[in-house]
């Protein structure tokens, strides 16, 4: 049994159709959440990008031990455990912050491909394409000065992101277009040469700068909007409240336009396989290692810069797979968590995880076996000190370094906007319990 790991970096679950979203089009992963199981409230564990990546490739947790590392040498990925049952691999991936230098997020994979140009990658010099006054067009008028253009290190990594994608034409020179070539190519040359093989791609966008093709920022944006274009909002402020609502709504259509980009040239990856009989032989998963927030908290992108941004909306992840054997169109709803993956996509292979690996494999859950389901997860920024606790009636936030605790009723307060703490001290009291029994169940782990 092969099997394809497809991530699309910062990938709100609720901006996918086929997870209920209604204002932004994703027809390729709805097609594949309808021949899938799709997993309706998976959470991540640390945040952000680098923890993740850890948490998928070892099954190990990562909140209470290390934030942003790179690999340690000692870590058994998932990529070693399938080499040494015979599977080839290939590491995929147009996210810069994994292929600096040392980051070692390619270990024990047989092969890997990076893409250069993403963020502030420093590889194009020359000065071509669009200059930073041409794209931003005008600034956001009331963002205070202690927050505009948050010092000359923010505005040249956007400077030198547009030098990066100065020579873009056609769909096909963006970064995403270009990792998922890549992929196809991978897969026409190597798919049906190795007895089996492991796939990874992973694909930074719809992460920020929101720069999709000027079509489908149409399909989204007001034609009559005039204002900044707000394609990295951190470069102006973090905060929502420094923007109108116009451009907040603008925000938003940058990001609606970038995730069905994404969903095309996923869609494509998806097609290649299929046209190849890979479906026959062939798991398939699909994932985000976080969201966004685009206005809830009063943030903007994920950066805990001005407070604790942990919430749903930042927190719950997509997360479909597809067996050959099925079933098809399987939604499960019971609580899953990241250091659950590794484990359970190996369970899926029929092969053995790491004993030291943290997670369990939660695959029975999709023939109702729910004796292995969570009753809560855990979530947070390991350096930051904060954190999320869901279980079935609440969720918990606390900002660890201030004391400052939030809880919210979930059936009554899905969007997390009323915080009830001091109305219900005994529940804010029991789910900081379930967060402090975490850490401490952690410190005798291996």
């Amino acid at each position: 049994m092969n099997l394809i790991w497809i991530i699309a970096d910062t990938c709100r679950a609720d901006y996918l159709s086929c997870y209920g979203a209604e204002g932004c089009k994703t027809p390729n992963l709805d097609a594949l959440a309808a021949d899938a199981v799709r997993f309706d409230e998976a959470y991540v564990e640390g945040l952000p990008t680098g923890p993740e990546r850890i948490i998928w490739l070892t099954g190990k947790l990562t909140l209470p031990f290390r934030g942003w590392v790179p690999l340690d040498e000692n870590d058994i990925t998932i990529a070693r455990v399938l080499g040494e049952h015979g599977y080839v691999s290939m590491n995929i991936t147009d996210a810069v912050p994994l292929t600096r230098p040392k980051a070692n997020y390619h270990a024990d994979f047989t092969g890997y491909l990076r893409i250069r140009g993403q963020e502030a990658d420093p590889c194009i010099t020359a000065p071509v394409g669009r200059s930073l006054d041409e794209v931003l067009k005008a600034d956001s008028h009331k963002i205070p000065p202690e927050r505009k253009q948050r010092g000359a290190g923010y505005r040249e990594a956007l400077a030198q992101y547009l030098r990066n994608t100065g020579y873009r034409v056609k769909h096909s020179d963006y970064f995403v277009a270009q990792a998922c070539q890549a992929a196809m190519d991978w897969l026409d040359e190597n798919a049906r040469a190795h007895e089996n093989f492991f796939l990874w791609l992973d694909c930074f966008d719809p992460h920020e700068p929101w720069d999709a093709p000027p079509e489908y920022i149409a399909e989204y944006a007001d034609p009559d909007y005039k204002g900044a274009n707000l394609i990295a909002p951190w470069f102006h402020s973090l905060l929502a409240s420094d923007f109108t609502e116009e451009e907040l709504e603008y925000i938003r259509a940058l990001y609606a336009a970038e995730v069905t980009f994404v969903d095309h040239w996923i869609g494509q990856v998806l097609d290649k396989a299929e046209s190849l009989g890979l479906f026959e032989d062939t798991v398939i998963l699909f994932t985000s290692d976080h969201g966004t927030l685009l206005g809830e908290r009063n943030h903007l992108t994920k950066c805990p810069r001005y407070g604790n941004t942990c919430n749903r909306a930042l927190t719950r992840i997509p997360l479909i797979i597809r067996h050959p054997d099925g079933p098809h169109g399987k939604v499960v709803s019971e609580y899953v968590w990241s250091p659950d993956l590794m484990p359970t996509v190996l369970d899926i292979l029929g092969v053995e995880a790491p004993q030291n690996s943290h997670g369990r494999p939660y695959w029975p859950l999709v023939s109702g076996d729910t004796s292995l389901a969570r009753e809560h997860v855990i979530c947070g920024w390991h350096g930051a000190k904060y954190y999320y606790v869901r279980d079935k009636q609440y969720a918990y936030t606390i900002d660890s370094k201030e004391g400052k605790e939030e809880l919210y009723d979930i059936a009554s307060d899905p969007t997390e906007a009323n915080d009830i703490s001091r109305r219900e001290p005994e529940a804010t009291r029991a789910m900081k319990r379930k967060l402090d029994e975490f850490f401490e169940q952690a410190k005798a782990l291996p």
